[in-house]
């Protein structure tokens, strides 16, 4: 993993090429400090989940890029879950920012994340908008290979950190951790 040059750990590097047939994610799972809410938040480059990008593999279609979605599941009172499959036309990648449709996920220089979430739930058409912020307690740069052939490689960006979570829509704030 590179480091940058005032030797800061490197970004997420939302800007991966992902190969033909392939998939990249980028993951946030969170519990309020209270216990009484969640979230779990996707952002996918060939979605691993998308009978679409399934099928079209079978039929030769590989583009990771036209299968692309910002994952989120909201747990509490007020629940929610998106999942709509944006195109390549829809997404817009650097090393530090990834937009996926109307959302997207900065990597700040502060070494924190920002994601602006404005997504329509399913099966219900109810809105997610809002923002997450998200401070890591420390920065792993470790990347762990998890096949022979180095195919599939995990990075932990930020296993430890404190999240706070401000939606528009619906109407829910709360601090809380990663777990």
């Amino acid at each position: 993993m590179a480091v940058a040059e005032s030797n800061r750990p490197a970004s997420p590097d939302f800007n991966l090429t992902v190969p033909p047939r392939g998939y990249a994610w980028w993951y946030v799972d969170a519990l309020s400090d209270d216990g009484q809410h969640g979230l779990t938040l996707i952002a996918f480059i060939g979605s691993v989940f998308s009978p679409y990008y399934f099928k079209g593999r079978r039929k030769g279609r590989n583009d990771p890029r036209d299968h692309c979605s910002m994952n989120v599941c909201l747990y509490g009172e007020k629940r929610r879950w998106t999942m709509t499959e944006r195109h390549a036309n829809a997404v817009n990648q650097t090393e530090t920012n990834l937009t996926i449709g109307p959302s997207a996920i900065q990597w700040n220089s502060d070494d924190t994340l920002t994601l602006q979430l404005n997504e329509i739930g399913t099966p219900i058409p109810q809105r997610v908008r809002g923002t997450i912020y998200l401070t890591p307690n420390f920065i792993n740069e470790r990347i762990f290979t998890l096949d022979r052939n180095e195919r599939h490689r995990w990075r932990p960006i930020a296993p430890s950190a404190r999240v706070t979570v401000e939606l528009e829509h619906p109407n829910i704030k709360w601090t809380g951790h990663l777990f």
